[in-house]
């Protein structure tokens, strides 16, 4: 039986938003094109991941990270 899932959106605003995306998540982020998503992974300090989700560049200076947990 399958898992049920929680969705969440959560929207990075502004001109260093990519930046600050691309330094916390383990996919390089700055290389997204417009409307371009990559399947990326949230990490602890001991590199435990805590979250796997999509992150899609929309617009300019607007990151979008389509997060979709099993709970």
């Amino acid at each position: 039986m399958p898992l049920p899932l929680r969705y969440s959106l959560i929207e990075l605003q502004g001109e260093d938003a990519s930046d600050f995306a691309h330094r916390l998540f383990s996919r390089n982020i700055k290389i997204l094109s417009m409307n371009e998503g990559v399947l990326s992974l949230f990490l602890s300090p001991k590199a435990k991941v805590l979250s796997l989700f999509w992150v899609i560049k929309r617009e300019k200076g607007k990151t979008f990270l389509e997060i979709i947990l099993h709970t």
